[in-house]
């Protein structure tokens, strides 16, 4: 049975505060970025959590090499010190995140098209109907 490791950063991006979630699940990473807005509460975050982390979007999975190292808990308090104090995501995060801004740009770029060739044969049948009542009418 494999580890699942799940994590939720909050940080400062361009003008808005952000939710980063990384679930690490049996070597594979998936990842869901959140707009949070205004600075969050922690009584904020955590109703966020409860009632919307069922209905967030995830990135596809990445595969990820798996550290089963015990770690010293001192060391891992500095880590956790370290991530907290740094802005940045980690690769294997961003990598995750391009992958769903990618796939949310197909499904756009699908609902785009097929609506363009909805529109597209609505005329054509318009004009059809045009025609045949001309036909009729003569």
């Amino acid at each position: 049975m494999g580890q699942i490791s799940l994590s939720f950063r909050v940080y400062f991006d361009d003008g808005v505060w952000v939710g980063l979630f990384e679930e690490t699940n049996q070597g594979f990473l998936q990842v869901c970025k959140v707009i949070l807005g205004t600075e969050p509460q922690t009584e904020e975050l955590l109703q966020m959590i409860q009632k919307q982390y069922i209905h967030l979007k995830w990135s596809p999975s990445v595969v990820v090499k798996a550290k089963e190292r015990k770690q010293n808990p001192k060391r891992l308090q500095r880590m956790v010190k370290y991530q907290m104090q740094t802005l940045g995501l980690g690769t294997k995060s961003q990598q995750a995140l391009q992958l769903l801004h990618e796939q949310m740009k197909e499904t756009k770029k699908q609902k785009t098209k097929d609506n363009q060739l909805f529109i597209k044969q609505e005329k054509f049948a318009i004009q059809q109907r045009k025609r045949k009542e001309k036909h009729r009418g003569h």
